[in-house]
Formats: C-alpha cells, structure tokens, sequence
C-alpha cells in the first residue's frame, strides 16, 4: 500500500497555511490544494513559494465557504448576502440539475477560480474540491469541460474505499464517477501523482493488511491544524504525526 497524503484546504486561514506549511517542512504530507477564494489564499501561496512546495500545490475549487470571486454567482442558491453559503448542494435535486441561469454563474466562478490558480503560477494541475462539491453530478458537467480546456492533469476521485462498506446505487454512481475520472487523468502508472483509491485517514485504517490493497496507490485527504500544539485533523480530531508513525511501521 503507497499513500499520497493531501492537506485539503490551504488557504482557508492562517493558522491551517501554518499546519500545512510545518507538514511540508517535516516530510509529513506529499501534496496540498488551495482554495483561491479566501483572505489567507495570497499567504499560502508566499509559503509554499519561499519553502519550495509551489509544484506540489492543487487547486481546492470551493463553492462553499467564503467570497466568490465573480458577481453572477453572488445572486443565485449558492450564496447569502454575497458569500457562499454552503446550502445549495444539501438539496438532493441541486446535485443532479441546476436552473440554466445557476449553471452559468457556476461555471463562471469555477472558470475564475482555475484561471487565479494558474495566475498564481502553480503547475501541478490538479483538481479536488471544498466538500468535494465537483463528485456531484450537476458540477461534474460544467467542470469536464474546463479541465480538458485549461489542460488539467488530475481529478481527484470520489470516495471509493473500504469498498465493502459503498453499496447500492452509491456504488454505482461512485463507479460511474471514478471511471470517468480516470478517462480524464493524464497521471500514468509510473507517476508519483498516479492514484487508484481515495479516501480519509479512518477509510485507510479499515483496510490496513488487506491484500487487494498491497500494492496500490491511495490518496487521503487531511485537514491540518495544530490543536494545544498537536497537529489534528481538523475534521476527525485525530493526531497525524501519531497516524503516519503507525502507518509507517
């Protein structure tokens, strides 16, 4: 089993580009996504410039949280007083259909969001998202073609870990999903960035020892931030420093 540990969420504040920056500095994680939208976003990006991990920085495409960075999308379900609210994909319908006028706000925002990112002067070319907001159906659509129009290298995939634990129509979607993702990745089988399975810290604990996983490449996602001086994610409170030490053994 080979892992690519990914900070989510650079830039979402100072104290997570701090978390984030001491993981790259200690050899802790492999990769990190920015999201471009929010006050921190410009400091994470001097960070990771001054240390030398600006190669290894994807873009967190967020619309969740924070500012959005063009008008259109400011007076649609996404947004309340001019910020995102976090709402608008709670609702099962938004996921698979949007209204025509959302639909170009949307990708009007995702446009710009990829087009800070590359202003930025990063060159990974990966893509995940905020919640990950893009495995949703009606995102995925206006997405797909940016990617191929901006020269995108990597998607991250959906959550498809432990397996037996993803069942129904779940699995199906899930599957439908990765493989098309997997049409879209240029990363091929030698790359450091190659990827067959993605999920979270708790998600890789289920499957250590199991041999169907030997030999692949698995992608988790953490969120760092230091909590009483110990480095947490921010979302499962568990210690990461402790989890790579025993991944490692």
């Amino acid at each position: 089993m080979r892992l690519l540990i990914n900070a989510d969420d650079f830039g979402i504040s100072e104290s997570v580009n701090h978390a984030i920056d001491y993981c790259f500095n200690n050899n802790i994680i492999q990769r990190t996504t920015i999201l471009v939208n929010m006050d921190s976003s410009d400091s994470a990006v001097a960070l990771s410039k001054e240390h030398g991990y600006a190669d290894k920085v994807g873009l967190h495409l967020n619309l969740i949280e924070g500012t959005p960075l063009t008008e259109l999308i400011k007076n649609t379900i996404f947004c309340t007083n001019g910020v995102f609210n976090g709402q608008a994909l709670r609702n099962q319908r938004n996921r698979f259909l949007l209204d025509k006028q959302v639909q170009n706000a949307v990708k009007c925002e995702l446009r710009a969001q990829i087009e800070k990112y590359i202003g930025y002067g990063f060159t990974l070319y990966h893509i995940d998202s905020h919640e990950h907001t893009h495995t949703n159906p009606s995102i995925f659509k206006l997405l797909c073609p940016l990617i191929g129009e901006y020269g995108f290298l990597s998607v991250r995939l959906s959550r498809n870990i432990p397996e037996d634990e993803i069942t129904g129509l779940k699995s199906m979607y899930k599957n439908v999903f990765n493989k098309k993702v997997r049409k879209l990745n240029k990363y091929d089988q030698g790359s450091q960035w190659h990827v067959a399975y993605f999920g979270s810290q708790s998600d890789v604990e289920k499957i250590l020892g199991d041999p169907n996983y030997k030999i692949a490449k698995i992608e988790v996602e953490t969120h760092p931030v230091f909590e009483n001086d110990r480095l947490i994610d921010a979302i499962s409170s568990l210690g990461i420093e402790e989890w790579i030490s025993h991944i490692r053994v």
